[in-house]
């Protein structure tokens, strides 16, 4: 089993964004760190554990997070979750704890997403 994105996965997610900066539905700032801070090589990008989202996060949020998603930690919050890539136990701890993951496009369209970072 591959513990890396592939790089069409990252090219979908970088494309979602770009498709929303040509929509307009987010500031043009809000788009523009999110694709900069997607594009960095796989070693520099965020890493996140659920302790972090956990504190951070509160129940119906919709959270972004532009790196990997760690499972160190348990989440007793509800919230909707977007990522480039998760750990298995990161998803595992994650659909246990409720949370709901989602693809870039749903948590672009929430009102006030969060990206953790």
């Amino acid at each position: 089993m591959k513990s890396y994105i592939e790089k069409d996965q990252i090219n979908e997610w970088l494309s979602e964004l770009d498709k929303a900066l040509a929509s307009g539905a987010k500031s043009k700032g809000f788009i523009e760190h999110l694709i900069e801070l997607s594009s960095m090589p796989r070693r520099k990008r965020i890493k996140v554990n659920i302790r972090k989202l956990d504190k951070i996060a509160k129940d119906g949020d919709y959270i972004i997070v532009p790196g990997k998603v760690l499972g160190i930690g348990d989440t007793k919050k509800k919230f909707n979750i977007a990522a480039i890539e998760y750990s298995s136990s990161a998803t595992e701890k994650l659909k246990k704890g409720g949370c709901n993951i989602i693809n870039i496009e749903e948590a672009l369209k929430a009102k006030e997403p969060k990206i953790i970072i």
